[in-house]
């Protein structure tokens, strides 16, 4: 398995999504490698769980550590991911649930490649800091923060954005055009 330490937060692989067209090819954007939690350090005060978007980052980063896919794959919200993306393409399409659903497995499917092509990042001794929160673009239930990680001499910070569904929050993917 290929291990790396994380080099930014929200890591980019082209790719192509297939039947929803040209339009779609902004770019499959899949794997989020951030940084803290256990192995490394971040606010003790945090709670490994989704109720709260720092939280939702270290839950991923923790499923990361573990090497668990599924886990994984349940700190993230495709859906909301796949809407998100396709609002900064043509809003017309995030209104449509197919192509939003059809984005959304596309999405997962090659998260699920990117991971199992290269494997997971190695967050050993990394050590994780969460700047203030703010809304993305105007959005009560998407939010942005700046995380700082810290490892080996190096640091690396990157905007990570997370979404409120249902009371809970899941790291997503946003390209920025």
């Amino acid at each position: 398995m290929n291990r790396r330490l994380p080099t930014g937060l929200n890591s980019i692989r082209p790719g192509v999504l297939g039947a929803l067209g040209w339009s779609l090819c902004l770019g499959l954007l899949v794997l989020t490698a951030g940084c803290g939690g256990e192995g490394g350090a971040a606010d003790p005060t945090i709670a490994h769980d989704q109720t709260t978007p720092e939280g939702a980052i270290i839950c991923l980063e923790d499923a990361y550590r573990a090497n668990d896919i599924e886990a994984a794959i349940a700190c993230k919200h495709f859906l909301t991911e796949a809407r998100l993306m396709l609002e900064s393409i043509n809003p017309d399409f995030a209104s449509d649930e197919e192509i939003v659903a059809t984005t959304a497995e596309v999405l997962e499917a090659g998260f699920r490649a990117e991971v199992e092509e290269n494997g997971f990042p190695d967050f050993s001794g990394v050590i994780s800091s969460f700047g203030p929160r703010e809304p993305y673009k105007g959005r009560d239930d998407v939010v942005q923060i700046k995380e700082t990680c810290r490892a080996h001499g190096a640091e690396v910070s990157d905007i990570v954005k997370v979404a409120n569904v249902d009371g809970k929050w899941y790291v997503v993917i946003v390209p920025e055009r």
